[in-house]
């Protein structure tokens, strides 16, 4: 059986959107308030059409946000080389808002040392736990075949939905 998510969060429309007019704004409104009211009644009632609208509106908003998206990701860029040269990590806006760069660090530890530590203090029979495989190095190194029965998958069902045109 599919664990449905729980959407009680208020959605509605984005204000200036994608839609072409008023009439498809207040078609979305009313289909995501009656999908709010009882997601699995309105999945089982929801038409072809109406599938087709949101089809459609999600393909819209999807190409709007990746646009957005590499807009913003660009000006992300500009801060990070600004405050790289200008050893400045906070910039204010003249009536609102502030960009903040940080810095981003990655840890890691060497099995090999990591077992003989563990060896050192008798705990060895824990260095499974603490321990994964990058699995796509383990294949490229070995093949999915040689490895087979020590791979598990874990799906999770309906679980993401994209839009493509």
């Amino acid at each position: 059986m599919v664990q449905k998510q729980n959407f009680k969060q208020e959605t509605k429309p984005m204000q200036g959107t994608v839609l072409e007019s008023k009439s498809e704004e207040a078609q979305l409104e009313k289909l995501l308030q009656r999908s709010h009211s009882n997601v699995s009644s309105f999945s089982e009632s929801v038409t072809k059409e109406e599938l087709e609208f949101l089809v459609e509106t999600g393909c819209k908003i999807n190409e709007r946000i990746n646009n957005q998206k590499r807009t913003l990701d660009g000006i992300k860029e500009i801060f990070k080389e600004t405050a790289e040269v200008k050893k400045q990590r906070t910039f204010l806006g003249k009536k609102f808002g502030k960009a903040s760069v940080s810095d981003k660090s990655a840890r890691s530890i060497d099995p090999t040392g990591f077992v003989k530590y563990l060896k050192k203090i008798g705990q060895q029979k824990l260095f499974n736990n603490f321990v994964s495989v990058r699995l796509t190095d383990a294949i490229k190194s070995f093949g999915e075949e040689a490895l087979g029965k020590t791979i598990s998958t874990e799906t999770k069902e309906y679980y993401q939905c994209s839009f493509k045109r």
